[in-house]
């Protein structure tokens, strides 16, 4: 037997095989596409406001999301580890105390990253914009911690369920809604010129807000008909002490919270570090390169 016919073989058996390069190749495709659209919408955007503009938004956006995983829990790895088994040993009602308690939980700490937010927005406009003006701007974009209440829970039940397909899928339309909107208000400076000037970042940071909105709100409806199709339309009502292991389950998740704070102080936040130190110029062309 030749190496193709062995390799061809284990295919043919191998159920576990097939589903994992299946859902690697949604994925793969997704992030690909939505790579290409995210340098498109970059180009656009530098030519629509200018490297300092972009290097304020890259602050805006690298603030929000930092307080979030400082505060986030990691809920999708927490679904992922304990949902699966859950399920396929048909213990419905550990699932459905799975998903609530981490809804919950994520729910409970978007609003509060939110809340911290809105109250360190004019510190950070003086800090990273230097322009007390921009505080407005740290808020707006903030509203994403909010439109993406459960999105970790959400993201983690349609992965736990096999559904990398519509994740994916979801994950392209969220970078074409963007991509489509910053190039709307390019085509649209072109006709009306100088006169839009003034709102090019409020609109370049609506198209943000509108693609994370989406994704945010989608998921959550498709993860709520999963589950409804999976242990029951009534999941919601299980009482949490249904959920067994809660010591294990709590310092796990605390464990991906610590990692990953990890990465935001020597990695996520390096934006932010070089506006505090420098300027919004420099953080533009460090995200150009």
């Amino acid at each position: 037997m030749t190496v193709f016919q062995k390799v061809s073989a284990i295919w043919k058996e191998d159920n576990l095989l097939r589903r994992v390069v299946k859902n690697s190749s949604y994925l793969f495709g997704s992030n690909v596409l939505s790579s290409a659209l995210i340098f498109v919408q970059g180009i656009l955007a530098v030519h629509l406001i200018g490297v300092t503009a972009w290097g304020l938004i890259a602050t805006i956006v690298t603030f929000a999301a930092n307080i979030n995983r400082l505060l986030s829990f990691r809920m999708s790895e927490v679904v992922v580890k304990r949902l699966g088994p859950a399920l396929a040993e048909k213990k419905k009602p550990e699932a459905a105390a799975l998903v609530k308690a981490a809804g919950l939980t994520e729910a409970v700490t978007s609003v509060a990253a939110f809340t911290i937010l809105a109250l360190l927005s004019p510190w950070a406009s003086r800090v990273f914009a230097k322009d007390i003006h921009t505080t407005p701007w740290y808020i707006f974009y903030g509203l994403i911690l909010l439109s993406n209440l459960v999105y970790e829970t959400s993201a983690g039940v349609l992965q736990a369920t096999q559904r990398f397909d519509r994740l994916a899928r979801i994950n392209l339309a969220q970078s074409l809604i963007t991509a489509s909107t910053i190039s709307g208000i390019f085509l649209l400076k072109r006709w009306a010129g100088e006169a839009l000037a003034p709102h090019l970042i409020e609109g370049i940071l609506l198209a943000y807000v509108l693609g994370k909105t989406y994704l945010g709100v989608s998921v959550a409806i498709l993860a709520g008909r999963e589950l409804n199709s999976a242990i029951g339309s009534s999941w919601w009502r299980t009482p949490l002490s249904a959920l067994a292991d809660k010591r294990a389950t709590a310092l796990f998740a605390v464990n991906t919270n610590l990692n990953g704070s990890v990465n935001l102080f020597f990695r996520d936040n390096i934006p932010l570090y070089i506006a505090a130190l420098l300027s919004t110029t420099e953080v533009g062309y460090f995200k150009i390169a």
